[in-house]
Protein backbone atom coordinates (compact mmCIF):
# COMPACT_ATOMS: atom_id res chain seq x y z
CA UNK A 1 0.00 0.00 0.00
CA UNK A 2 1.21 3.60 -1.07
CA UNK A 3 1.37 5.44 2.37
CA UNK A 4 1.65 9.90 2.12
CA UNK A 5 5.29 9.24 3.51
CA UNK A 6 5.98 6.75 0.74
CA UNK A 7 4.80 8.69 -1.19
CA UNK A 8 7.04 11.89 0.11
CA UNK A 9 10.16 10.02 -0.18
CA UNK A 10 9.91 8.82 -3.93
CA UNK A 11 9.13 12.27 -4.64
CA UNK A 12 11.49 14.63 -2.89
CA UNK A 13 13.50 12.21 -0.59
CA UNK A 14 14.70 10.62 -3.85
CA UNK A 15 14.48 13.34 -5.85
CA UNK A 16 11.48 11.80 -8.49
CA UNK A 17 9.51 14.31 -8.76
CA UNK A 18 10.95 16.59 -11.98
CA UNK A 19 10.50 12.91 -13.93
CA UNK A 20 7.33 12.59 -13.10
CA UNK A 21 6.64 16.10 -14.03
CA UNK A 22 8.14 15.58 -17.49
CA UNK A 23 5.93 12.35 -18.20
CA UNK A 24 2.50 14.38 -16.57
CA UNK A 25 3.17 17.22 -18.63
CA UNK A 26 3.73 15.92 -21.90
CA UNK A 27 0.97 13.55 -21.66
CA UNK A 28 -1.20 16.50 -20.50
CA UNK A 29 0.06 18.41 -24.02
CA UNK A 30 -0.37 15.65 -25.77
CA UNK A 31 -4.14 15.10 -24.23
CA UNK A 32 -4.88 18.80 -24.85
CA UNK A 33 -3.60 19.02 -28.61
CA UNK A 34 -6.22 15.79 -28.93
CA UNK A 35 -9.32 17.87 -27.31
CA UNK A 36 -7.81 20.97 -29.14
CA UNK A 37 -10.79 20.82 -31.66
CA UNK A 38 -13.35 20.61 -29.06
CA UNK A 39 -11.93 23.33 -26.72
CA UNK A 40 -12.21 27.31 -27.42
CA UNK A 41 -8.67 28.30 -28.13
CA UNK A 42 -8.01 30.82 -25.13
CA UNK A 43 -9.23 28.04 -22.29
CA UNK A 44 -6.75 25.85 -24.20
CA UNK A 45 -3.77 27.95 -23.93
CA UNK A 46 -4.81 28.90 -20.74
CA UNK A 47 -4.70 25.13 -19.33
CA UNK A 48 -1.29 24.60 -21.38
CA UNK A 49 0.80 26.71 -18.81
CA UNK A 50 0.45 23.71 -16.48
CA UNK A 51 2.28 21.27 -18.58
CA UNK A 52 4.33 23.33 -20.25
CA UNK A 53 5.35 24.28 -16.66
CA UNK A 54 6.10 20.65 -15.71
CA UNK A 55 7.98 20.57 -18.49
CA UNK A 56 9.83 23.49 -17.89
CA UNK A 57 10.28 22.25 -13.89
CA UNK A 58 12.00 19.10 -15.75
CA UNK A 59 15.05 21.03 -17.15
CA UNK A 60 14.76 23.34 -14.16
CA UNK A 61 15.42 20.40 -11.33
CA UNK A 62 16.41 17.18 -12.56
CA UNK A 63 19.07 16.48 -11.05
CA UNK A 64 18.33 18.83 -8.44
CA UNK A 65 20.88 21.34 -10.55
CA UNK A 66 18.65 24.18 -9.80
CA UNK A 67 18.44 23.93 -6.19
CA UNK A 68 21.93 23.55 -6.35
CA UNK A 69 22.37 26.54 -8.24
CA UNK A 70 20.01 29.00 -6.07
CA UNK A 71 21.87 27.71 -3.24
CA UNK A 72 25.55 28.74 -4.50
CA UNK A 73 24.53 31.97 -6.35
CA UNK A 74 21.86 33.15 -3.76
CA UNK A 75 22.12 31.25 -0.40
CA UNK A 76 26.28 31.57 -0.46
CA UNK A 77 26.68 28.37 -0.30
CA UNK A 78 24.67 28.31 2.47
CA UNK A 79 20.98 26.13 2.09
CA UNK A 80 18.74 28.06 2.05
CA UNK A 81 16.26 26.43 -0.26
CA UNK A 82 15.77 23.00 1.12
CA UNK A 83 14.55 19.65 -1.46
CA UNK A 84 11.15 20.10 0.81
CA UNK A 85 10.87 23.84 0.15
CA UNK A 86 11.60 23.35 -3.78
CA UNK A 87 9.02 21.01 -4.16
CA UNK A 88 6.49 22.52 -1.98
CA UNK A 89 7.13 26.09 -3.83
CA UNK A 90 6.61 23.73 -7.47
CA UNK A 91 3.64 21.94 -6.16
CA UNK A 92 1.62 24.20 -4.17
CA UNK A 93 2.58 27.71 -6.07
CA UNK A 94 3.06 26.68 -9.35
CA UNK A 95 0.72 23.25 -9.74
CA UNK A 96 -2.20 24.89 -7.57
CA UNK A 97 -2.12 28.40 -8.53
CA UNK A 98 -2.07 27.44 -12.24
CA UNK A 99 -4.78 24.67 -11.24
CA UNK A 100 -6.77 27.09 -9.45
CA UNK A 101 -6.34 29.78 -12.73
CA UNK A 102 -8.48 27.28 -15.11
CA UNK A 103 -10.87 26.41 -12.55
CA UNK A 104 -11.78 30.14 -12.09
CA UNK A 105 -11.47 30.86 -15.98
CA UNK A 106 -13.99 27.89 -16.86
CA UNK A 107 -16.32 28.62 -13.80
CA UNK A 108 -15.89 32.32 -13.12
CA UNK A 109 -14.57 34.42 -16.03
CA UNK A 110 -11.84 33.50 -18.79
CA UNK A 111 -9.87 36.82 -18.27
CA UNK A 112 -8.32 35.18 -15.04
CA UNK A 113 -6.66 32.47 -16.75
CA UNK A 114 -4.16 35.08 -17.06
CA UNK A 115 -2.98 34.42 -13.64
CA UNK A 116 -1.30 31.25 -15.15
CA UNK A 117 -0.16 33.00 -18.31
CA UNK A 118 1.51 35.75 -16.29
CA UNK A 119 3.28 33.38 -14.18
CA UNK A 120 5.08 31.89 -17.13
CA UNK A 121 6.53 35.29 -18.49
CA UNK A 122 7.43 36.28 -15.32
CA UNK A 123 9.75 33.52 -14.77
CA UNK A 124 10.68 33.16 -18.03
CA UNK A 125 11.72 36.80 -17.37
CA UNK A 126 13.51 36.11 -13.87
CA UNK A 127 15.36 33.32 -16.00
CA UNK A 128 16.43 35.64 -18.65
CA UNK A 129 17.63 39.11 -16.26
CA UNK A 130 19.36 35.93 -14.14
CA UNK A 131 21.43 34.84 -17.78
CA UNK A 132 21.96 38.20 -18.32
CA UNK A 133 23.31 39.42 -15.15
CA UNK A 134 25.38 35.83 -14.87
CA UNK A 135 26.69 36.23 -18.65
CA UNK A 136 25.61 32.15 -18.55
CA UNK A 137 23.11 29.50 -18.48
CA UNK A 138 20.49 28.70 -15.75
CA UNK A 139 18.72 25.94 -14.81
CA UNK A 140 15.17 26.46 -16.32
CA UNK A 141 16.89 29.14 -19.20
CA UNK A 142 16.43 27.12 -22.36
CA UNK A 143 12.49 26.20 -21.82
CA UNK A 144 11.50 29.49 -20.55
CA UNK A 145 12.76 31.37 -23.75
CA UNK A 146 11.15 28.36 -26.26
CA UNK A 147 8.29 27.51 -24.42
CA UNK A 148 6.90 30.44 -21.80
CA UNK A 149 7.51 33.32 -23.54
CA UNK A 150 5.77 31.97 -26.66
CA UNK A 151 2.80 30.17 -25.01
CA UNK A 152 2.44 32.94 -22.32
CA UNK A 153 2.91 36.18 -24.78
CA UNK A 154 0.18 34.13 -27.43
CA UNK A 155 -2.32 33.30 -24.06
CA UNK A 156 -2.30 36.84 -22.94
CA UNK A 157 -2.74 38.22 -26.56
CA UNK A 158 -5.40 35.95 -27.22
CA UNK A 159 -7.23 36.66 -23.67
CA UNK A 160 -6.58 40.58 -24.44
CA UNK A 161 -9.15 39.53 -27.54
CA UNK A 162 -11.83 38.89 -24.71
CA UNK A 163 -14.93 40.72 -24.64
CA UNK A 164 -14.30 40.97 -20.97
CA UNK A 165 -11.03 42.11 -21.14
CA UNK A 166 -9.91 45.34 -18.32
CA UNK A 167 -6.51 46.32 -17.60
CA UNK A 168 -7.49 45.18 -14.05
CA UNK A 169 -7.05 41.76 -15.27
CA UNK A 170 -3.87 42.27 -16.37
CA UNK A 171 -2.40 43.79 -13.26
CA UNK A 172 -3.96 41.62 -10.55
CA UNK A 173 -2.59 38.43 -13.09
CA UNK A 174 0.95 40.22 -13.18
CA UNK A 175 0.89 41.12 -9.79
CA UNK A 176 0.44 37.50 -8.74
CA UNK A 177 3.17 36.29 -10.38
CA UNK A 178 5.17 38.75 -9.35
CA UNK A 179 4.60 38.09 -5.94
CA UNK A 180 5.37 34.24 -6.08
CA UNK A 181 8.62 34.88 -6.87
CA UNK A 182 9.24 37.79 -4.27
CA UNK A 183 7.66 35.61 -1.79
CA UNK A 184 10.23 33.22 -2.30
CA UNK A 185 12.79 35.59 -2.52
CA UNK A 186 12.24 37.23 0.57
CA UNK A 187 11.91 33.12 2.17
CA UNK A 188 15.31 33.05 1.31
CA UNK A 189 16.84 35.89 2.10
CA UNK A 190 15.21 35.05 5.70
CA UNK A 191 15.98 31.94 5.95
CA UNK A 192 20.07 33.03 5.17
CA UNK A 193 20.18 35.30 8.03
CA UNK A 194 18.88 32.84 10.24
CA UNK A 195 21.86 30.28 8.80
CA UNK A 196 24.32 32.79 9.29
CA UNK A 197 23.04 33.67 12.94
CA UNK A 198 23.97 29.99 13.91
CA UNK A 199 26.66 29.54 12.13
CA UNK A 200 30.51 29.29 14.16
Amino acid sequence: MITARKAWNWLVEEWQWPKAALFCGLSTTLLLLALLPQLKLTLFLICLQLPFYMIHQFEEHYEDRFRKFFNQQLGQGKEVLTPANTFIINSVFVWGVDLTAIYLAVFINPMLGLIAAYLTIVNAGVHVLQAVLTLSYNPGLGTGLVMFIPAGGYCIYTLSENSCNSWEYHAVALAIGILIHVGIIIHVRLRLGKLKAVAP
